[in-house]
């Protein structure tokens, strides 16, 4: 498993270094997994998506940690906030999938990129984390980008945004979920935890509307939901992973902002979506703001330590 592996070379990488560097693959490996979704919903119903890659993440994840450490691997001091957590984890993903059928990838991550801004002030909210001066101009700056881009009255503002922004919502409070607990618990549990989240809803969701979900087995794409299921298990692990380590959470969510490179790179190879002037403006500025968080945390950081990341 990849949360094995991720350990430092002696003086190379600094506790935000790494972070920085998992982070910025798990949201590289979640772009990936948002087109894989988009494509997928045009044959199966986002909640069966949701069900049957849930369903492969707990089997897989699941079926690893007993393997390593038998039911050790699942005990936890923070059941509730695990299961508060897994339960927006499963709201987020139904409406990221609901979201994508209706929006270009690059609006998309234009609505979902008030993310980092949100994570910054519940984190600053609720666990007392100092913000800065220099963050809060980073704060107002970022959601001025993000109005520019829906432009409330104009297209992009639909319901798919709504979608994207109430999911968006639910992955802030997850962020702040993960800095609360820490390192006391392994980042393979938070990814089976959150894998436990999209069964309950979807197949709760499912099981009300009376759908069959075997059917759905033998459709010829299924492989799309396989694999979109197998680079969820490694996206949730690095980006856990990078918000435990992180010395301060405003040091890995600006790296949120990689995704639009991803995005309109995909959107275009793949849907032969082309961005609007509007998104690549405010994406821009807000790709700026976050580099502008970047230097900062990197002046604001003492000098660097060696870092070894043992597995849990």
């Amino acid at each position: 498993m990849a949360e094995e592996k991720l350990i430092a070379a002696d003086r190379v990488l600094s506790p935000t270094a790494l972070a920085i560097l998992l982070t910025c693959l798990g949201f590289a490996t979640f772009t990936f997994t948002d087109a894989i979704a988009k494509l997928a919903s045009a044959g199966f119903p986002p909640m069966v998506i949701i069900f049957l890659q849930s369903v492969l993440g707990c089997a897989c994840v699941g079926g690893y940690g007993l393997l390593r450490q038998g039911r050790t691997a699942f005990k936890t001091g923070h059941p509730y906030l695990h299961a508060f957590r897994a339960g927006l984890g499963g709201c987020s993903s139904l409406l990221n999938v609901n979201a994508l059928k209706t929006l270009q990838m690059d609006e998309f991550y234009a609505v979902i990129f008030i993310a980092p801004l949100m994570v910054m002030l519940l984190v600053a909210a609720v666990l007392k984390e100092t913000l800065g001066l220099q963050r809060i101009i980073a704060v107002v700056v970022g959601f001025l980008c993000v109005l520019y881009m829906i432009q409330p009255g104009q297209s992009l503002f639909q319901i798919g945004a709504l979608f994207a922004f109430i999911s968006t919502l639910c992955y802030a409070v997850s962020c702040v979920v993960v800095r609360k607990i820490g390192q006391k618990d392994s980042a393979l549990l938070f990814t089976f935890y959150t894998f436990c989240g999209g069964l309950a809803v979807s197949g709760t969701v499912l099981l009300i509307n009376g759908v069959d979900v075997i059917p759905y087995l033998y459709y010829r794409d299924i492989w799309l939901i396989v694999l979109n299921g197998v680079l969820v298990i490694f996206g949730a692990i690095f980006v856990t992973k990078g918000l435990q380590i992180a010395p301060m959470a405003a040091s890995v969510t600006s790296f949120h902002y990689t995704q639009m490179v991803w995005g309109v790179f995909l959107g275009y190879i793949i849907f032969d979506e082309l961005p609007t002037t509007t998104v690549m403006i405010g994406a821009t500025g807000l790709i700026a703001t976050g580099l502008y968080l970047v230097f900062h945390e990197k002046r604001a950081q003492p000098s660097p330590l060696a870092v070894t990341v043992l597995p849990d």
